[in-house]
């Protein structure tokens, strides 16, 4: 369990701006920390790939690929191929991938266990997987959508009953992130979620003769409580868990 103070305030005085410049603008700040775990994990373990799969990363394919020394990489999109990369039953290229990618992914299988069975046997012995998920989310990408997501002890225990050695277990997570993805209907960035709240101040501005669309955000920005407005936003609070990933090995 990562309740210690040294795990929650890893990232407290990160420099985000300068790592990520506008990438904040736009990117649920979750995310951010998985990329930053992503890569610290790796080096840590000291994790190279040969044979890649990435699973559901859209166009521009999961940011944390660029963190990770590797040949080639299979992409497996549901979208692009329902048929085939249905995960219940895919079709890949190979069965010896080293590595894995899932991310985003396990909220969106009616059977993660049956997927996760499947994925067990595309990989070589040794193998890693890579998955994230939400803790809590709004519906979204209906209607494939079947679980809220998995809290950071469901989520080892599904990889482990699926036959994978957990190899580390995260979250990040907080009340005001909970309540402003809730009441504004969106995945709150960096700039959402720091204290004060400029970009929802913005927001509030724009109901001075506004268009239609952004005096209903101003609307959903007044819906939060004033400590959502004053809080540290950027904050990882045990209790409260948005996001879960886990680093997983093929025996």
């Amino acid at each position: 369990m990562n309740d210690t103070k040294e795990y929650c305030a890893r990232y407290n005085d990160y420099d985000f701006k300068t790592r990520f410049g506008q990438l904040l603008e736009v990117m649920d700040f979750p995310r951010v920390i998985i990329l930053l775990e992503f890569e610290r994990l790796i080096t840590k373990h000291h994790i190279s790939a040969t044979n890649v799969l990435m699973l559901n990363g859209g166009a521009t394919g999961d940011p944390e690929l660029d963190c990770l020394t590797h040949e080639r990489v299979d992409v497996a999109d549901y979208e692009a191929d329902p048929t085939r990369y249905d995960l219940h039953a895919p079709r890949f290229e190979r069965s010896d991938y080293d590595f894995v990618f899932l991310s985003q992914t396990l909220e969106h299988l009616y059977d993660p266990s049956l997927a996760l069975e499947q994925l067990f046997g595309a990989m070589a012995p040794g193998a890693y997987l890579w998955a994230s998920n939400p803790t809590v989310a709004r519906q979204h990408q209906l209607p494939q959508h079947f679980a809220t997501g998995f809290t950071p002890t469901g989520m080892a225990c599904l990889f482990a009953h699926s036959g994978f050695d957990v190899v580390e277990i995260g979250q990040w997570g907080n009340s005001t992130y909970i309540d402003q993805t809730f009441a504004l209907g969106l995945f709150p960035t960096y700039y959402d979620l720091v204290p004060l709240r400029w970009r929802g101040v913005r927001h509030l501005l724009w109901t001075l003769g506004a268009s239609a669309p952004r005096r209903r955000m101003a609307r959903r920005w007044a819906r939060l409580s004033p400590a959502d407005w004053v809080m540290d936003g950027l904050r990882n609070d045990f209790h409260n868990p948005a996001q879960t990933w886990a680093l997983v090995r093929k025996p």
